[in-house]
């Protein structure tokens, strides 16, 4: 190492991101990228990336400029799905588990090389690549591993005497993180529930389940959260990550937190968290700032679709719907009479395919193919420029983080069909706390029907109560309801986009 590049290593930062390979987790890392390069111009990069998502992340880094900068480092390992890369960003759960594997294996094989500065191996090249010269000072870890990784990792920093800080990538909101780990305001804690699931035998775990979180009707406040039952926050199907939160409460007074979510929407989670000696910073959002190269519309159907709803709708009058990229909130029954009404009541729409099953897609492509021009279906669908068009004016949405932070840069109300994790929470805090959307109630499935929500609501989860839910508030997004949703959505996106919570987050995360 020569005299110069001694001096810029003495100076520097090496910061190792290793996030979860699935689009939703992998997205908002990278663009967490020219964010740190900003604020830190030491700051020295790696980011480990699975090669079947080398097309859809170059595109990323290339809008930054990140392909061929000096003090980013991009390597990329084995995670193929049917052999190709991914043109889209769609991954199922089983795809999700493959990604989650390959992590596990990429960063047992490599830690203890890039802390030596070695030369790793890179899936899409086929070859050796060099590392930075200096070994990383900050580890941040996909969550989703913490109790296979962050152990691992220590051993290894420890038994070749680095100092090293490590910390947990999450995409997901403060919101369902609180619940799975903060003193709530309310009623007993998640912890608490699942380690009693877990105390039973195997054979009394469902039961246990459902006496514990499924079915129960315990109230639970949970900060940033207004008040539900505790069966509300699995409305669609059971809770996945049991074992995965269980596992990583004893790591993480060990570790820094670290959340792509906006810091003004969770700090009674951080206050919560601080008073478990639980370090959080929460830095989103991770999403580039508006360009033409952004929020343009190639020239084909959809730019068609929206150029022409504009000419004879208006503004604001489009319904955009996507269920995210990996799970779909909606079956089948549910997405018919949702497509029926929107139809029967003239409105104008587009709805992303995603992963919905075969049967499902059948079905839509049907009616909307036959609804004289008032819809429009996509395989994939870009959806920032979607929801930049000015036809556009309302997204039906599972409520992911990274789909209500873009809800929230472009002001567009958000009609809340939650699924799992934290989608919950966040159609809890933005149709409660902050009126910026509704959440529609007679869509859950199993144990929530016949069961009354917190807000008095009963869920029928009938064919007509579905229908009736749906008329009803579709029939009134011109008027003040609606109104008061998309001032509700523009304050959220000012603050966004101005907080200073989340700045004191940042220049935490760079001095770590």
């Amino acid at each position: 190492m020569s005299s110069i590049q001694l001096e810029k290593a003495n100076k520097a930062k090496h910061f190792l991101f290793v996030p979860h390979g699935i689009w939703g987790h992998l997205r908002p890392a990278i663009n967490l990228i020219p964010n740190l390069l900003i604020r830190s111009t030491e700051a020295l990069v790696t980011i480990l990336v699975p090669v079947a998502h080398h097309h859809l992340a170059s595109q990323e880094f290339e809008k930054h400029n990140l392909h061929d900068h000096n003090r980013v480092k991009v390597v990329y390992y084995e995670t193929k799905e049917d052999g190709d890369e991914k043109r889209h960003a769609k991954t199922n759960l089983q795809g999700m588990m493959v990604f989650y594997n390959d992590i596990v294996k990429m960063l047992s094989e490599n830690y203890e090389k890039i802390l030596k500065s070695e030369p790793i191996h890179d899936a899409y090249l086929d070859k050796e690549v060099s590392t930075h010269l200096i070994s990383p000072n900050v580890v941040s870890v996909e969550v989703q591993t913490t109790p296979y990784k962050i152990p691992m990792c220590e051993e290894i920093s420890k038994k070749l005497g680095k100092e090293v800080k490590m910390a947990l990538w999450s995409s997901v909101s403060g919101n369902y993180t609180a619940w799975a780990v903060c003193d709530l305001y309310e009623g007993r804690t998640y912890r608490d529930r699942v380690e009693k699931i877990f105390q039973v035998p195997e054979a009394d775990r469902t039961k246990a389940y459902n006496e514990q979180l499924g079915e129960n009707e315990n109230v639970v406040h949970v900060p940033d959260n207004a008040p539900i039952y505790v069966f509300e926050a699995q409305p669609n199907q059971p809770d996945n990550f049991l074992n995965i939160v269980l596992g990583c409460l004893p790591v993480l007074p060990r570790v820094t937190m670290i959340h792509s979510w906006p810091s003004f929407l969770g700090q009674g989670y951080k206050k919560g968290a601080a008073d478990l000696g639980i370090k959080v910073l929460q830095m989103g959002p991770q999403l580039p700032k508006s360009s033409i190269h952004e929020t343009e519309l190639v020239e084909g159907a959809l730019k068609e679709f929206l150029d022409k709803a504009l000419n004879e709708t208006g503004e604001n009058s489009v319904i955009y719907i996507s269920f995210g990229t990996l799970l779909y909130s909606a079956n089948l029954q549910q997405l018919s009479i949702l497509l029926d009404v929107l139809i029967t009541l003239d409105k104008r729409f587009i709805l992303a395919l995603g992963l919905a099953s075969e049967e499902i897609q059948l079905m839509a492509k049907k009616k909307i193919d036959e609804s004289d021009g008032k819809g429009i279906w996509l395989n994939w669908a870009p959806q920032y420029p979607i929801l930049k068009h000015k036809a556009t004016g309302w997204f039906l949405s599972h409520g992911g983080a990274n789909s209500t932070m873009e809800a929230m840069r472009t002001g567009t109300p958000l009609l809340f069909w939650p699924a799992d994790v934290d989608q919950v929470w966040i159609a809890n805090q933005f149709s409660r706390i902050y009126k910026a959307g509704y959440e529609f109630l007679q869509v859950p499935n199993g144990p929530s029907i016949g069961r009354i929500t917190y807000t008095g609501v009963k869920v029928h989860g009938t064919e007509q109560a579905i229908r009736d839910e749906f008329t009803d508030v579709f029939g009134k997004l011109d008027d003040d309801f609606g109104k008061e949703l998309r001032e509700g959505i523009r304050v959220l996106g000012d603050r966004m986009d101005n907080d200073p919570f989340t700045e004191e987050d940042w220049k935490a995360f760079v001095e770590l």
